[in-house]
């Protein structure tokens, strides 16, 4: 039985007009979109599989660079009529001509779109103009397929993956097939539609495309009412990707090549390039995707046929390139819709004063970093906030993240933004959050963060948005660096509303470099307590022996090997390496279930305490020793029990549970309070041309560093031995300084 996700079904219905059992029924969801269901009697032939778009493309033949032109219709009424400059009424009437059927939207209700076939030229009127609803299809597919099977032409109009589906449910190309596919911005929801008509009391099919005052100023209009798209709540639903589907965030056949033989949307911005193909009337956007629709383009009766760019047709239009991401509220303005109005479920949409997007290394395919983002997130959620992780992947770890246990855990646990990656992307979640915090984890680490230092302190940040460094770790702390990098982060903490360290050391680190007072609290995983970590660990299915020793090393040895082979003759029990394989769940489940544990982790060692386990901690010089004493400092435990170098002399740390707990928990709201009265701070104003300042301070900073790595490299090539490998790695740090401030700066503009 196949079921495709609702995160990728468009709906499209090729599945339910291909299944020969009729198993299959698109019925409204919870947010009013259809979905297929399947019923009992499928018999699991496979074939929906085989028809559904999203697995199997169908644009092989069209072009992969279309031509493109600017186009309007002689007939002017034909052109009022439709939403901008009639081309697809010419290319009905070419087909009706030809004693051929059109099937396109129709408003069947006032609250409802179907696909429907028409035969007689004088029903056109019911498929002009736009229909901004998500449509039935039915099983007009099957229609289809009959008419053309007799030989009869057929046109078909709809979204690209409506297209999609129809080509795909064929099974073949059919000469008297002509397909045109528009310029989507997204399918909104029928159930906001209904919820629309409702409240405005609606007996007449509306008009979403009204331009009777202007092409590019256009209303919504029913009956006598007309309102403006900046003022109906359902426009402003719609244009701002709140109430779109799922799958149209990730749209697959927002790209070229196109999937209808023809591509019809408005043409944006045409004015722009030539002032003479705008009339403000209506101009159709027209790509040309097949050798078949240049040539029916060539015999249709049209005022102006003006080829363009293609690059301008994109700059008005582009979702010919790429989708638009869903609204970060998309979620929560369904879960409203559903209770409410859609005049509640707009406000609450839009409201992004509970936004807080968070930054930190939750994809990076470490067990630690992403469990950190997933108590954060749980504990920002408590606290009356809506919490988003940025889905940003640091550029070494793509590769694999997509098989990683890391992109499994945060689709099913964790809220995330859209994938950014751009300066753009970056710059473009001020426009959905009014906080943003980065942590916790080693997110200050010179090292670690590298080339994305102006992401990781903020720099995409507006100056007006709230700020804050959760429970932020420098690592392991190298002068060196720390001084070339000075001053580009002292102009970014300096923006930060709230400053607060993993570890004590980051409180000097502050106060010695930056002149900045920070505050030492806990690792956000201690703000979860043993049960609520016990919720995902749940969901493992994995199997572990009746009793055994886990052991959590990054970096393994010899010696580690022979004192494993120890604590599970002392334990009679056998060893379970965590990692690899296991999955987040599986990982979490391990630490509840050991008798012991054995790590060189610190978050081993935080799920150690959290789930009272007896351990034995291995501290790992390369990665940083400050993490492990601050905490075994703040529970009262000896520093001298981190093993560092005799791992045969390794002691066992057995806590008092009953202390230890109190200290956690006592830590924990210190954290918490942190975070809320973080949260809670006002912003102050930006001075006139603070930024204009800062850029020319980043500038000269630039050259500066620029100047450092050409002296530098210099003299390593008159030095030899330690030195010149010394200067190299010197002119490497002031080479990555400079270009740090150069993307700062870009940042900031």
């Amino acid at each position: 039985m196949f079921e495709l996700s609702s995160e990728h079904c468009t709906g499209c219905g090729a599945c339910m007009n291909i299944c020969p059992q009729n198993a299959i029924q698109m019925q409204a969801n919870k947010e009013g979109f259809y979905y297929p269901v399947i019923g009992k009697d499928c018999v699991g032939c496979g074939l929906c599989q085989r028809v559904c778009p999203v697995c199997a493309s169908s644009s092989e033949s069209c072009a992969a660079v279309p031509a493109c032109y600017a186009a309007q219709a002689k007939d002017e009424n034909l052109r009022a009529e439709s939403s901008s400059g009639g081309v697809f009424s010419l290319l009905a009437q070419y087909v009706f001509e030809r004693g051929g059927y059109v099937c396109g939207v129709k408003m069947t209700a006032p609250d409802e779109a179907s696909h429907v076939l028409l035969k007689d030229e004088k029903e056109l009127k019911a498929l002009r103009g736009s229909k901004y609803v998500q449509s039935k299809t039915g099983l007009v597919f099957r229609e289809i397929k009959k008419l053309l099977d007799a030989g009869t032409a057929v046109l078909f109009s709809g979204t690209p993956c409506q297209v999609a589906g129809l080509k795909s449910f064929l099974q073949k190309s059919y000469d008297n097939l002509l397909t045109v596919d528009l310029v989507c911005h997204g399918a909104p929801s029928p159930l906001a539609l209904k919820k629309y008509v409702e409240e405005h009391g609606c007996r007449e099919i509306i008009n979403f495309r009204d331009k009777s005052q202007s092409w590019k100023h256009q209303n919504i209009s029913y009956g006598s009412n007309r309102f403006s798209y900046d003022e109906d709540d359902y426009m402003r639903a719609f244009l701002s990707d709140l109430s779109t589907r799922k799958s149209c965030s990730s749209c697959p056949f927002a790209r070229l090549p196109r999937e209808g033989d023809f591509t019809l949307g408005d043409f944006w911005g045409i004015g722009k390039y030539n002032k003479n193909l705008d009339d403000d009337k209506g101009t159709s956007l027209v790509l040309l995707n097949t050798p078949k629709a240049e040539k029916i383009f060539k015999t249709l009766p049209l005022k102006l046929k003006k080829s363009v760019p293609f690059k301008i047709a994109v700059k008005g239009n582009a979702t010919l390139q790429k989708s638009y991401p869903a609204h970060i509220n998309r979620e929560v303005f369904f879960e409203v819709l559903q209770k409410y109005s859609l005049h509640q479920a707009l406000s609450t949409g839009l409201d992004i004063s509970k936004n807080v997007a968070v930054l930190n290394f939750w994809s990076t395919l470490n067990y630690g970093a992403i469990l950190t983002a997933y108590a954060l997130q749980e504990v920002i959620k408590r606290n009356g906030f809506r919490p988003y992780h940025v889905y940003y992947v640091k550029s070494w770890a793509r590769e694999k993240y997509s098989e990683s246990f890391s992109r499994r855990f945060a689709e099913k646990y964790l809220q995330l933004t859209s994938y950014v990656e751009t300066v753009r992307d970056f710059k473009k979640l001020n426009d959905f959050f009014n906080t943003f915090i980065v942590g916790s984890d080693q997110v200050f680490n010179l090292e670690y963060m590298a080339k994305d230092m102006e992401k990781y302190l903020l720099g995409f940040v507006r100056p007006e948005k709230r700020k804050i460094a959760l429970a932020a770790s420098f690592g392991d702390i190298k002068p060196e660096l720390m001084k070339i990098n000075q001053k580009l982060m002292q102009i970014c903490f300096d923006r930060f509303q709230a400053l607060s360290v993993r570890e004590k050391q980051g409180e000097s680190v502050f106060k010695q470099w930056f002149g900045l007072k920070a505050t030492a609290v806990f690792d956000p995983v201690f703000a979860l307590d043993k049960k609520t970590w016990r919720k995902p660990a749940a969901d493992s299915k994995k199997d572990f022996p009746k009793r055994f020793i886990a052991a959590y090393v990054l970096d393994d040895n010899p010696e580690f090997e022979a004192l494993l082979q120890k604590q599970a003759q002392k334990y009679r029990a056998e060893i379970v390496r965590i990692g690899g394989s296991f999955e987040v769940e599986d990982w979490l489940k391990a630490f509840d279930k050991a008798c012991f544990v054995v790590t060189d982790s610190f978050h081993g060692v935080c799920f150690s305490l959290i789930f009272e386990k007896n351990f034995i901690c291995i501290g790992n010089k390369s990665r940083g020793l400050e993490r492990f004493c601050s905490l075994f400092v703040a529970l009262g435990l000896d520093k001298k029990l981190i093993a560092l170098s005799d791992y045969a002399q390794a002691k066992t740390i057995a806590p008092d549970y009953r202390r230890i707990k109190s200290k956690i928990s006592e830590q924990a709201l210190k954290t918490e309070s942190f975070l809320l009265k973080a949260l809670q701070t006002s912003v102050e104003p930006t001075k006139s041309g603070e930024t204009s300042a800062m850029r020319k301070l980043l500038k000269k900073e630039e050259i500066k560093n620029k100047l450092c790595y050409i002296f530098r490299r210099l003299c390593s090539k008159i030095c030899f031995g330690q030195k010149r490998k010394y200067h190299k790695s010197m002119a490497k740090a002031f080479k990555a300084a400079g270009k740090n401030c150069r993307k700062l700066r870009k940042f900031l503009k």
